[in-house]
């Protein structure tokens, strides 16, 4: 038995809705005894209410972006009337830290150096729906680093590490890979103060 398929795989809800205004204008346009038993007026609504929806979507976020500008305006106006408010506080009350603190002001905490990074967090990996590849995620114990990615095969044993990749994200699009074979795979932290242990070694299995 034969079936039909449109291509909506991968595409943006604009291409997918598109693509269903498309076929509903031609079907529209075929002989009655064409069109099977397609129910043309509950198709047509379905599709119109999708318009309907989308152009909805649209203009909310127009309107939240509107908000957003408006909320960060009115923040950056407040932080710097509140900023200017404390320090005409701190300066009546001679800069004391202790009158300051009685006074409820927030004193500003000494920066500590970041010093080396600790290992990733919750490092994980999984197969994408890609044929070959395998997406790894990992969560930064410092602000300022940078990643570096090793990888083996389940057959190299220990010693079959291999620098795949670095990157300053938290996540990783390994490509590449032998479809069905597993593979281990390491992440550690880089920064200016040197270099974190790797990770626990976790295993993916590429599609």
């Amino acid at each position: 038995m034969q079936t039909f398929k449109l291509d909506f795989r991968n595409r943006s809800a604009a291409d997918q809705l598109h693509i269903c205004e498309h076929a509903v204008r031609s079907i529209t346009r075929l002989k009655p005894e064409e069109r099977g038993d397609v129910e043309l007026d509950k198709l047509t609504a379905t599709v119109a209410g999708v318009r309907t929806s989308f152009d909805r979507v649209i203009w909310l976020r127009s309107e939240l972006k509107m908000e957003i500008d408006q909320r960060d305006g009115r923040l950056r106006a407040a932080r710097a009337q509140v900023t200017s408010s404390c320090s005409s506080v701190s300066s009546a009350l001679n800069y004391d830290p202790a009158a300051m603190l009685g006074a409820g002001l927030v004193l500003p905490k000494p920066r500590s150096p970041v010093g080396r990074p600790a290992m990733p967090d919750d490092f994980r990996a999984e197969p994408s729906a890609v044929e070959g590849e395998a997406r790894l995620r990992w969560h930064r114990t410092v602000r300022r680093c940078m990643f570096e990615v090793e990888l083996r095969r389940d057959t190299d044993g220990e010693s079959g590490w291999k620098h795949y990749d670095g990157n300053f994200r938290q996540s990783m699009l390994v490509k590449g890979l032998e479809s069905g074979m597993k593979y281990w795979v390491r992440v550690r932290a880089i920064n200016a103060h040197g270099k974190s242990p790797w990770s626990q070694p976790v295993s993916v299995r590429a599609k």
